[in-house]
């Protein structure tokens, strides 16, 4: 019999948690990923995948381990970091190749 396999992406997306923290959690439990070829939207690239007795754990983990602020809002592990990403042309007219991205 076959074991059923769950993307890590698939199980972010179902327990409204980051890929990042998933990741954490599943280190954390000791949990082994498989890394295989992904579907057609993975563009052959691998993907992580765990069983499905393992995402259930995970849910487990993520329900023991929520918390709630007096407004009933759900906390989440580590809050959202806005940033800002660049990209300069340094030498447009001798070299525009020439990029410095941060």
């Amino acid at each position: 019999m076959e074991e059923e396999l769950i993307s890590v992406i698939d199980l972010a997306i179902r327990t409204g948690r980051r890929k990042q923290t998933l990741f954490k959690i599943i280190r954390r439990l000791g949990i082994d990923i498989r890394k295989q070829a992904g579907d057609a939207n993975s563009r052959g690239q691998l993907v992580a995948y765990v069983t499905g007795v393992d995402a259930r754990r995970i849910e487990e983990e993520i329900r023991e381990s929520q918390d709630e602020d007096d407004s009933g809002e759900r906390v989440d592990d580590f809050p959202v970091q806005k940033g800002v990403f660049y990209l300069l042309q340094l030498e447009p007219d001798h070299d525009p190749g020439r990029i410095k991205v941060g």
